[in-house]
């Protein structure tokens, strides 16, 4: 009875109650974030696209194969986002610091002690995003 009257006076106020509408133009519309920010319609390449390397002669993450040779899940090679890790026939890594993102996931995922060791490259070397 209390929602009868209830939604009685929500009609009255808002007027009647309406059919939930499709919603689905809406989904594929892309908003910008911001309105001075254009949307980015090519994705991940475009964005990668504007990203600088460069590279130092020293690597800031090393892999120690003779710890990964018993490792049966290899998670490295999974979890990294630039896919730098690549597992060979033998059981081994094979590694490429040049084109890495810097985000650690290498390191947090590797569940064997002392295989990965993981530092931020020296000052002005490393990756950077956002480069025009």
């Amino acid at each position: 009875m209390f929602e009868l009257k209830l939604r009685d006076k929500f009609n009255e106020l808002t007027g009647k109650l309406k059919p939930a509408q499709d919603l689905t133009p809406f989904a594929t519309e892309q908003v910008p974030v911001r309105p001075s920010e254009e949307v980015l319609t090519d994705g991940v390449d475009a964005r990668l696209g504007s990203v600088r390397f460069l590279v130092d002669a020293t690597p800031h993450i090393t892999v120690d194969n003779s710890v990964c040779q018993d490792c049966s899940t290899h998670a490295c090679v999974y979890a990294c986002p630039a896919n730098l890790f690549t597992l060979l026939s033998d059981g081994s890594i094979l590694f490429n610091y040049e084109q890495c993102f810097e985000c650690g996931t290498c390191y947090v995922a590797c569940n064997r002690e002392g295989a990965i060791s993981w530092s931020y490259p020296r000052g002005g070397f490393g990756v950077s995003f956002r480069e025009a």
